[in-house]
């Protein structure tokens, strides 16, 4: 998808004032091999007023994934892959309709808005938080420890510190390995 043609997506879709991030192409391996796939299909993070959808071509498929937002929600009933978080669409006019029914499911209580939010992207960074606060007495944190140092060093890795205003004893991580993501909750407050 080229930015013109996520432009015309969120046009129709009816976003306004959105701000758009190329990003890779998670579904194509990283392998020189696919390198020219991976270049000429990048996927899209959009900002919208309600929190990140990214948006790309798979082989055949439109990967639409708005796990950062605060809506929750299955958005069609066809016969397609989906979550409460994603969908895949078919083709341009039903990644249209997918993406208009985002914006009326029900708000819930995730990282946005009541989190503080923190994304670092530094590879060092990241395996020093997680090393650091992970609770590796959790099947979540050994699994994530166990994710971290299994991968490579160029392998793109994104972690979200999230920590309740209110309540501290909610801090927790969210973090991207490529398309994998874990969630796993803190030891200890980080600050």
């Amino acid at each position: 998808m080229n930015q013109q043609e996520v432009y015309a997506l969120a046009t129709l879709v009816g976003w306004k004032n959105c701000g758009y991030e190329k990003i890779e192409n998670d579904y194509w391996p990283k392998h020189a091999d696919y390198d020219h796939l991976r270049e000429k299909y990048p996927w899209w993070r959009i900002t919208t007023e309600f929190g990140a959808v990214v948006v790309g071509w798979r082989k055949r498929v439109i990967a639409i994934d708005w796990s950062e937002t605060n809506r929750r929600g299955i958005v069609t009933t066809d016969d397609t892959t989906k979550d409460t978080h994603m969908v895949h669409a078919w083709n341009l006019g039903n990644a249209v309709t997918y993406m208009k029914a985002i914006q009326s499911l029900p708000i819930v209580d995730v990282t946005l808005p009541a989190f503080r939010e923190y994304v670092l992207t530094e590879p060092k960074e990241v395996r020093t938080i997680v090393h650091d606060f992970t609770d590796r007495d959790s099947l979540e944190g050994k699994l994530m420890v166990h994710m971290l140092e299994q991968t490579p060093d160029d392998v793109p890795l994104r972690l979200q510190l999230c920590s309740k205003k209110d309540d501290k004893s909610q801090d927790r991580f969210v973090l991207h390995i490529g398309g994998l993501r874990v969630e796993c909750m803190s030891k200890r407050n980080w600050k």
